[in-house]
C-alpha cells in the first residue's frame, strides 16, 4: 500500500528533522503530530534522524512514541540507518526505546549492516544484546557473509571469535569461506581457514568426549545392573536357605516325635 500524503504539519515535521530543529521538533510534538508516517516520498522523521546522526531529534520522536521499527518500501529501518550513518548514541537510543535487534527486510539485520559496514563496536553492541549471530536474510545472507562480502577483515575476525561458523552454508549452499574464495580475498580466506580448522578440532573434541561420557553411562549403568542382579540373587539364595533349613527343621522334629525323644530346651 502506498504511503498516504503527510499533512502539512507533517510536512513540517519532515523538514524540522532534516534541519536538526530540535526546538522546531519538540514544538511540532506538542501539536500531537504523527511521529511514524512515511511520507510519499518514502521518507520518515524517525529513519531520517537516525540515518543522520541527529540524536536530539530522534530521543524527541522517540519519547513521543515513534515506532522504532517502521520500515519503509525501500527496506529501509530505524536501526539500520543509525547503523549505517555510525553513530551509536543513536543506535542505544533506539535499542532502549525497543528496536529489534533482528528485524530483517530485504536489506538484512542490523547485525548484517554492522558487518558490512565494518563497525566493530556496534557490533559488540548487538551480540551482547543478543543479536541471533546466525541469522540469515532472504538472500541466504549471515552477518560474516557480509563481512566476507565487504571485505571487512576486523569483522570477521570479531565474528568467528563470538562464534560465527566460517562453514555453514546457507540454503543456496555457500559459506562464507566459498565466497572468501570467489571474491579472491586471500587475508579473509587465510581468517576464515584457520577458523574452519579450529572450529573442525573443537568439534571432534566435543564428539569425543560426549562418546566418552556416553560409554562411562554404559559401563556405570552396566555395573549397576550387575550389582542389583547380584543383591537379588543374594535376596532369593538367602530365601532359599532360610526355606531350606525351616524344612529340616520341621522333618527333625516330625522324626524325634515319632521315636518319642523331647527336644531339651
Amino acid at each position: 500500500m502506498a504511503p498516504s500524503k503527510p499533512s502539512h504539519q507533517e510536512d513540517e515535521l519532515i523538514k524540522a528533522v532534516l534541519a536538526n530543529d530540535e526546538t522546531g521538533v519538540a514544538a511540532l510534538i506538542g501539536l500531537n503530530v504523527s511521529t511514524s508516517f512515511t511520507s510519499d516520498l518514502g521518507l520518515s522523521p524517525v529513519v531520517i534522524a537516525a540515518e543522520n546522526g541527529f540524536a536530539g531529534c530522534l530521543k524527541l520522536l522517540l519519547n513521543a512514541g515513534a515506532d522504532p521499527n517502521k520500515e519503509l518500501l525501500n527496506g529501509n529501518y530505524p536501526l539500520r540507518a543509525a547503523i549505517m550513518s555510525g553513530d551509536g548514541e543513536c543506535c542505544r537510543l533506539l535499542l532502549e526505546h525497543g528496536a529489534s535487534l533482528n528485524h530483517c527486510s530485504a536489506r538484512g539485520t542490523p547485525l548484517m549492516a554492522a558487518a558490512a559496514a565494518g563497525d566493530c563496536e556496534t557490533l559488540a553492541l548487538l551480540l551482547d544484546a543478543g543479536a541471533d549471530i546466525e541469522a540469515e536474510a532472504k538472500d541466504g545472507l549471515t552477518a560474516l557473509a557480509a563481512a566476507v562480502r565487504e571485505n571487512q577483515k576486523e569483522a570477521v575476525r570479531l565474528l568467528l571469535r563470538r562464534g560465527a561458523s566460517p562453514t555453514r552454508p546457507n540454503k543456496d549452499g555457500m559459506c562464507p569461506v566459498d565466497l572468501a574464495q570467489d571474491k579472491v580475498l586471500p587475508e579473509v580466506y587465510s581468517l576464515l581457514m584457520q577458523a574452519s580448522i579450529t572450529h573442525a578440532a573443537d568439534e571432534a573434541l566435543r564428539s569425543s568426549e560426549v562418546r566418552q561420557a556416553a560409554a562411562r553411562e554404559e559401563v556405570e549403568a552396566t555395573a549397576a545392573k550387575a550389582a542389583e542382579e547380584a543383591r537379588e540373587q543374594l535376596q532369593v539364595s538367602r530365601e532359599q536357605t532360610e526355606l531350606k533349613i525351616g524344612a529340616i527343621r520341621g522333618e527333625s522334629e516330625e522324626l524325634l516325635k515319632r521315636l518319642g525323644i523331647s527336644r531339651k530346651k
